[in-house]
């Protein structure tokens, strides 16, 4: 009946740390995603000078790490602390003498984990920031990573799959440039 219980218990708190491990890393994920797209010109301009694919992909993953590593030694911080304040607080309210104890072997799996988590849902940011162009990347006006505006050289392109003439299309892009927003890179 204990084992039952114990049983329940720890599968109970292994769903709660594995939905809580997920949202964080999908926190990781949006906040990195944020950092390619403000950092999209700082990217092309890495990338221009020489940058290989591989040192973008090393340096959006170290930065994964690195605020998943700080995040789980705050956590650990807190949650040590915490522990021997509650002990204190409760050895202090009553006779029964309370120890608060802790070994290593649960704090290296808390902090690999939460790492491990970083790397995994920093791996898709990583790699969208590796895949800008140096050119789509630097230009002004772009927007969104992997987006790009049409330049005269689109209406050209796509004149000769329409049937329209070039000067047609020319035309009807000086006309309605709305018309022709946000398309994506090839």
């Amino acid at each position: 009946e204990v084992r039952k219980g114990m049983l329940i218990a720890k599968l109970l708190m292994g769903s709660i740390t594995g939905i809580s491990l997920l949202v964080g890393g999908i926190g990781i994920m949006n906040v990195l995603l944020a950092a390619v797209v403000e950092r999209t010109r700082e990217i092309g301009v890495r990338r221009a000078v020489g940058a290989q694919r591989r040192d973008i992909i090393a340096q959006f993953l170290a930065e994964s790490v690195v605020i998943t590593g700080a995040g789980s030694l705050i956590g650990l911080i807190l949650g040590v602390s915490g522990a021997f304040g509650l002990a204190a607080l409760i050895g202090s309210m009553s006779d029964a003498p309370v120890r608060a104890a802790f070994t290593m072997a649960p704090i290296l799996v808390s902090a690999s984990s939460a790492i491990l988590v970083g790397l995994v849902f920093g791996i898709y940011p990583a790699l969208r920031a590796a895949r800008l162009s140096p050119i789509d990347a630097i230009r002004p006006g772009l927007r969104r990573p992997g987006l790009r505006r049409p330049g005269p050289y689109r209406p050209l392109l796509n004149s000769a799959n329409t049937g329209q003439s070039t000067r047609q299309t020319l035309s009807a892009t000086r006309r309605a440039p709305a018309a022709f927003g946000w398309m994506p890179s090839a």
